[in-house]
C-alpha cells in the first residue's frame, strides 16, 4: 500500500508520498476455518441436520475469509512523477502491468501543454487502460491501482485534482479549483486527524446509534404497549447519523460531522504547504513503524511543488546514493 498527499492553496499544490512498495496476497488463516471441522474427532468436516456438509460453498465458505496480506516489500519505489509542465501524478497500488512497470507507462505519456487537467488524466487513464486490459481481463482477479493526477489548469488558472481508479478506469474530481487535502492510498490515521474520524469508525458509530434506538424502542414498547412508533428503519435512513445537519432541509448540503483539525490551508505558505504534506506522509510512515503488522507505508518521503508560474519541481532531494556519492537524478 501506499501513502499519497496532495495539498491545494491559492499559489502551489504541493504533492508528497511514500516509498516503500508492498506486494499483498490473499490468504486465509487455518483457525478461520475450524468452525467447519469437528476437532473433537477425527477432524471431519461438520454437516447439518441433514447431513450436508457445512464447508460446501467456496465463495460463501472459503473466499469470504480471505485477506490482503502484504509478504514482500521492496524499497526506493518511485510513486510521483512530472506529468508536464504543471501537472504531478502520483500512483498507489501495483507497480507493474505485466512487463511495463508504471513509471515506464508515465515516463513515455506527452500531452498538448494547453490542455486542460480533465483532458490529460483521461488521456493518461486510456494509456494505462491499454496495458491493464491486456494483462488483466474481465473475467480475472484484477488489481487495484489508485493515482491522484493534480495541477494548474490552463483554462481558469484554477487548481484541479483528480482521482483515477482501476480497474474501473474512473475519474473523479476531487478539488474543483477550491483549496484542501486528498488523500490516497492508505490514510486511515490521517483521515481520524484531519476530518476526527474515518470510515470503519464512523461505521462502528452508526452501529452503536442504531443498536441503542432499537433498544430505546423496546423499552418504550414495555412501558407502553399501546404507543405507535414511527418504522425504526425509516426513521434511520432519514436521519442518519452523518446525514444531513437539518434533515427537513433536503437542500442542505451540510452533513454533520465530528470537529476535525481547523486550518486555512488556502493562504498556507509554499513552505507550509511543503512541512504539512511531509508532516502527514510521515505520520503515516510512523504509525506503520509501531503497528504490530507488516509496514506498507515507509522509506523515503518525495515530495514536490506546482507553482502555478514555475511549475513542477521536486523539494525533496532526488538522487542516487552509493558509499557517501550523490548523483542528481
Amino acid at each position: 500500500m501506499t501513502t499519497l498527499v496532495a495539498l491545494s492553496t491559492k499559489d502551489v499544490i504541493v504533492m508528497g508520498c511514500d516509498s516503500l512498495g508492498t506486494v499483498s496476497r490473499e490468504m486465509i488463516a487455518p483457525e478461520d476455518l475450524l468452525q467447519y471441522f469437528d476437532l473433537d474427532g477425527e477432524g471431519k468436516i461438520k454437516t447439518d441436520e441433514n447431513g450436508k456438509p457445512l464447508l460446501s460453498n467456496f465463495w460463501d465458505h472459503i473466499y469470504s475469509h480471505k485477506q490482503n496480506i502484504p509478504y514482500s516489500h521492496m524499497t526506493h519505489v518511485d510513486k510521483l512523477f512530472d506529468l508536464g509542465n504543471h501537472v504531478g501524478v502520483m500512483i498507489s497500488g501495483i507497480i507493474s502491468i505485466g512487463d511495463r512497470t508504471l513509471k515506464s507507462i508515465i515516463q513515455e505519456f506527452t500531452f498538448d501543454p494547453d490542455g486542460k487537467i480533465q483532458a490529460i488524466a483521461k488521456k493518461l487513464t486510456d494509456k494505462i487502460q491499454t496495458y491493464y486490459e491486456q494483462e488483466y481481463p474481465h473475467n480475472e482477479d484484477q488489481p487495484e491501482i489508485e493515482l491522484l493526477v493534480a495541477g494548474w489548469d490552463t483554462t481558469d488558472n484554477r487548481p484541479k485534482i483528480y482521482r483515477i481508479n482501476f480497474p474501473s478506469g474512473s475519474i473523479k474530481l476531487e478539488l474543483n479549483g477550491s483549496y484542501g487535502i486528498s488523500f490516497g492510498g492508505q490514510y486511515q490515521e490521517i483521515a481520524r486527524l484531519i476530518f476526527g474520524t474515518d470510515l470503519p469508525n464512523m461505521n462502528i458509530i452508526e452501529k452503536r446509534y442504531e443498536s441503542l434506538l432499537r433498544r430505546f424502542v423496546d423499552e418504550l414498547k414495555k412501558a407502553n404497549q399501546n404507543i405507535i412508533l414511527p418504522n425504526l428503519d425509516d426513521f434511520l435512513e432519514k436521519f442518519h447519523i452523518f446525514g444531513l445537519e437539518n434533515p427537513d432541509d433536503t437542500s442542505s448540503n451540510q452533513y454533520w460531522r465530528l470537529e476535525g483539525f481547523s486550518t486555512n490551508i488556502g493562504n498556507f505558505s509554499e513552505q507550509n504547504a511543503i512541512n504539512c504534506v511531509y508532516w502527514l506522509v510521515e505520520l503515516m510512515v510512523r504509525v506503520q513503524e509501531f503497528s504490530d503488522s507488516m509496514p506498507t507505508v515507509g522509506g523515503d518521503i518525495h515530495v514536490a511543488i506546482i507553482d502555478r508560474k514555475e511549475g513542477f519541481k521536486f523539494v525533496s532531494e532526488e538522487s542516487y546514493k552509493l558509499q557517501g556519492h550523490i548523483t542528481p537524478r
